[in-house]
Formats: structure tokens, sequence, C-alpha cells
């Protein structure tokens, strides 16, 4: 894999890590700028998600989605089709209240 041959060399600088990325750019679209969902319980967390998705991509349906784990941060990889068919992966960073 071309990533994992530039990192092995030290020729590709390590991503940002969440805190050095601005709310303005936390779109979602990738885990660097995984959207940071605050709450402290699932329930909320959820909603929150939800209504962030709404708000956005309104007319989007929810295709799939999974959690996954890296550096000590969690989050819900969520996956939409738009309605012109194409498909949006976005992250949402959980660490806030996954697990408890």
């Amino acid at each position: 894999m071309a990533v994992a041959a530039l990192l092995a060399c030290g020729c590709a600088a390590a991503p940002p890590t969440a805190s050095a990325v601005s709310t303005a750019e936390r779109d979602g679209t990738s885990m660097e700028r995984a959207v940071a969902i605050m709450e402290s319980t699932e329930p909320a967390g959820v909603r929150a998600q939800k209504a962030w998705i709404a708000e956005r991509y309104p007319a989007a349906r929810k295709k799939l989605s999974g959690i996954q784990s890296e550096n000590g941060r969690h989050y819900d990889v969520v996956v939409l089709v738009l309605p012109d068919g194409t498909e949006k992966t976005l992250y949402f960073d959980i660490t806030a209240y996954f697990g408890f």
C-alpha cells in the first residue's frame, strides 16, 4: 500500500489530530475532519448526530453505519445515499459518550 510505504520511509507527515482541526473544518469527510459529538450519553449523541445530518443532507437516507476506533478515539462512520444516488461517507467523533 502506498500510504504504508510513505509512512515507513518517513516521507509523509502524520495527519492532524482532532484538536488541530478547527470547528469550521469539521465537515465529517474524514477522521481528521470528523464532526465532534460532545454529548455525554448515547441517546443524546445519536439525536445530535441525526440533527446534524438532517440539517446538511435533508433528503439523504442512511445506508449503513459502524464504529471505528483509532488512536484512542471512537468514530461512527455513516454512509448516506444522496438524492442523486451517490454515496457520501461521514465521520462522527463519538468519543465523548462512547461506552457510557
